[in-house]
């Protein structure tokens, strides 16, 4: 969950903060290329933003990850595809299961 802009946004950072070495951040992002060829991103509509705010008094949420898994939700009702997500923050994790969602990965295959 996240657009473009974040996710690569959130490459450099970790690029600058030495945690990911120019090789792993080319390979990290020509992995994302190949990803946003079938993602489908969630525009901000009044559904989402009615959801984010119901998510935020249902569950501990910041409120960029209650408009993530508001978009999660979005999506899902329109596409009718199995309700998966794939998560690594522990906060968001624990609140898409809450809410009914397949958490990938799986917590043993978590580093």
């Amino acid at each position: 969950m996240g657009n473009l802009g974040q996710v690569c946004g959130r490459h450099r950072r970790v690029l600058r903060e030495d945690l990911l070495n120019e090789r792993g951040e080319g390979d990290a992002r020509a992995s994302l290329d190949l990803l946003a060829e079938d993602w489908c991103e969630v525009q901000p509509t009044e559904e989402v933003r009615s959801l984010t705010a119901l998510l935020s008094r249902r569950q501990p949420l910041r409120a960029a990850d209650a408009f993530q898994l508001a978009a999660a939700f979005v999506w899902w009702e329109r596409s009718g595809e199995q309700r998966e997500v794939v998560r690594l923050d522990d906060r968001l994790r624990r609140a898409a299961g809450d809410e009914g969602f397949d958490v990938l990965p799986e917590l043993s295959e978590v580093g």
